[in-house]
């Protein structure tokens, strides 16, 4: 099952997060997850889906806070990745 706008990511099983982040990401060896413009994403397959679920929780908020009249900013992939100096071992 690939991933649409029906189904919430953090909804999907394990296993098709983890198929997600490797259809839309590269990994390069030694230096972790990269999307395909080249930005780094995570260190490690968990990281990329942490930031997913943040990144989609904060764009259902920012529906709601448009709908009651707050101007937004969209918030954007980058906002979300864990840099390796922030990630909980």
């Amino acid at each position: 099952m690939s991933y649409s706008a029906q189904t919430k990511f953090i909804d999907m099983p394990r296993e098709e997060q983890i198929a997600e982040v490797r259809n839309r990401f590269q990994f390069r060896e030694g230096s972790g997850w990269y999307t395909r413009d080249g930005a780094f994403a995570g260190a490690h397959e968990d990281d990329v889906i942490a930031a997913l679920i943040d990144l989609e929780e904060a764009e259902i908020n920012a529906i709601g806070d448009c709908m009651t009249g707050f101007s937004v900013i969209p918030p954007k992939f980058d906002d979300f990745v864990r840099k390796p100096w922030q990630r909980d071992e």
